[in-house]
C-alpha cells in the first residue's frame, strides 16, 4: 500500500464517515489552526436537493471557459476521492492529497479536533484552492447547509437548486423544515439565487432578516438539466460584474456540461445519480420525453438511508426489468431488502444480484436482445462499478464530463 492509499485509509476510517456530525464547531477551530485559508479567494455556495453538483460544476467550467482559476469542490465522487477537489477540472493531485492531509491530521491529533471525514475533507479542498492561486472557488454543501462544514464561507453569492424531501431523519420531515435547513447558506446582504422549486417561507423570511436579494430561476422542465443550466447561468450574469472576463459564449457553452452519470448516454444505456424520488420523478419524465412509448430495463442500488418505498414507486414506472444490486459498503441497502419493497408494491420484474458487475452484464446483454434501453440509476456508489463491467475507464487527471447530446447514441424523437 503506498502513502496515498493509506492517506486515503485513514480518511475513510474516520469517525462518522457513513453517519453525519452536524455543528460548526469542528470546522471552526480546523479554519483558525490552519490560518483561515478560504479567506483567501471570493466564493459562491452552491446547496439543494437536487442539482446541486451539476450547478456548481457549470458555474466553475465558464469561469474557466473565460480564462479565470477556478476551484471546485463537490461530493460524492464517483470513482476516485481526488475528483472531489478540483482547479479548472485538473484533479488534486495524489502528491497533494498526501501533503495536505498530513497538515490536517496532525492539527486534528495536537489540538485535539475529532473532525469528521467531510470536515477534513473540505479543508484540504480550502488548503489546495489557496496554494493553488485560484481566482474564485465554488463550494457544494454536502448536507443540508445551516450546519454543514462548507458553511463557515461568506460567499459573493448562495445558490439554493431545489428543496425536496431528503435525510428527513437529519434535516426534518417537512420541506419547510428542509427548506430552513438550506437557507442556513444565506448571508447578511449576499445575494441568493434560488431554483424554481426552492421558494419556501424559510428561505424567503432568512432573506428578509439578512437582507439578502433574491434573484429566482423560472426555468422548469421535465429534464432536471434543463432547470440546472438556467439556475447556473442566472448565477453567472450575477457574477459578470465582479469577472469582467465571464463572456457569454463561455456561459452558454459551460451550461451545456453535465458531470458524469447525470443522464448520460452511451449506446443504448443511460447513466444517473438519481437516488430521491423528486430527482426519480425528473428522471421518468425526461426519459418519457426523450423516448416517448418506451420501455427500460433497470440496474438500480441505493443506500439505505433514502427513501426506499418512494424511490422505487417511481422507478417501477416505466421499468419493465429491474436488476437490483448494491456497492460494497455498510451504506448499502441490500437487493433483497429493495426485493421485498417492489414485492410489497405489487411488482415482481426483478431480480437479485450479488455484484453489480452482474447485474449489470445481463441487464446489458437482455437490453440488446429485447431492443430496449438501460437505465443505470440510484447511488452515486453503484456507478463506477457499472461502467467497469462494460469496460469504461475513467480518465486519471480530468473531471469526467459529460458534453454528448442526446443525439449522439440512440436515436431520439421528440413529441
Amino acid at each position: 500500500m503506498n502513502l496515498y492509499d493509506k492517506t486515503i485509509e485513514r480518511l475513510y476510517n474516520t469517525g462518522n464517515f457513513f453517519g453525519p456530525k452536524l455543528g460548526l464547531q469542528n470546522v471552526n477551530r480546523l479554519d483558525e489552526a490552519l490560518g483561515y485559508p478560504r479567506r483567501n479567494y471570493p466564493c459562491i455556495h452552491v446547496a439543494g436537493s437536487n442539482g446541486k453538483g451539476s450547478v456548481a460544476t457549470k458555474i466553475a467550467k465558464a469561469l474557466e471557459f473565460s480564462g479565470y482559476r477556478a476551484g471546485l469542490y463537490t461530493s460524492p465522487h464517483l470513482y476516485s476521492f481526488r475528483e472531489r477537489i478540483c482547479v479548472n477540472s485538473a484533479l488534486i493531485s495524489e502528491k497533494e492529497v498526501v501533503k495536505g492531509m498530513e497538515t490536517i491530521f496532525a492539527i486534528v491529533d495536537a489540538c485535539p479536533i475529532p473532525a469528521t471525514f467531510f470536515e477534513m475533507t473540505t479543508f484540504l479542498a480550502f488548503e489546495h484552492f489557496r496554494k493553488s492561486n485560484v481566482d474564485v472557488a465554488i463550494f457544494e454543501a454536502g448536507l443540508g447547509g445551516r450546519l454543514d462544514a462548507t458553511n463557515v464561507i461568506h460567499p459573493l453569492l448562495s445558490v439554493i437548486t431545489s428543496i425536496s424531501l431528503e435525510h428527513v431523519e437529519i434535516l426534518g420531515g417537512t420541506l419547510e423544515k428542509i427548506a430552513f435547513e438550506k437557507a442556513g447558506i444565506i448571508k447578511q446582504g449576499v445575494p441568493v439565487i434560488l431554483g424554481p422549486y426552492a421558494c419556501f417561507r424559510a428561505i424567503e423570511e432568512k432573506c428578509v432578516a439578512e437582507h439578502a436579494p433574491i434573484f429566482l430561476s423560472q426555468e422548469k422542465s421535465c429534464f432536471f438539466d434543463e432547470e440546472n443550466s438556467a439556475i447556473a447561468q442566472l448565477t453567472l450574469e450575477q457574477l459578470q460584474q465582479r469577472f469582467p472576463k465571464l463572456r457569454a459564449e463561455a456561459i452558454a457553452e459551460a451550461v451545456k456540461v453535465r458531470p458524469s452519470c447525470r443522464f448520460e448516454q452511451m449506446g443504448n444505456i443511460l447513466f444517473d445519480v438519481a437516488h430521491n424520488p423528486d430527482a426519480l420523478a425528473h428522471l421518468v419524465a425526461a426519459f418519457d420525453y426523450h423516448f416517448p412509448n418506451r420501455m427500460f430495463r433497470v440496474v438500480f442500488g441505493l443506500s439505505k438511508d433514502k427513501d426506499i418505498p418512494g424511490c422505487l414507486f417511481e422507478v417501477k414506472k416505466r421499468a419493465r426489468h429491474i436488476n437490483l444490486v448494491a456497492a460494497v459498503s455498510p451504506r448499502s441497502a441490500p437487493p433483497e431488502l429493495l426485493a421485498k419493497e417492489l414485492t410489497r408494491q405489487g411488482f415482481t420484474n426483478f431480480t437479485c444480484y450479488p455484484s453489480i458487475s452482474e447485474g449489470m452484464i445481463d441487464a446489458a446483454e437482455m437490453s440488446i436482445l429485447e431492443e430496449e434501453i438501460l437505465l443505470v440509476c440510484g447511488s452515486f456508489f453503484i456507478m463506477a462499478e457499472a461502467k467497469k463491467a462494460l469496460g469504461l475507464n475513467y480518465p486519471a487527471d480530468s473531471l469526467d464530463l459529460n458534453e454528448k447530446t442526446l443525439s449522439d447514441g440512440l436515436p431520439i424523437s421528440k413529441t
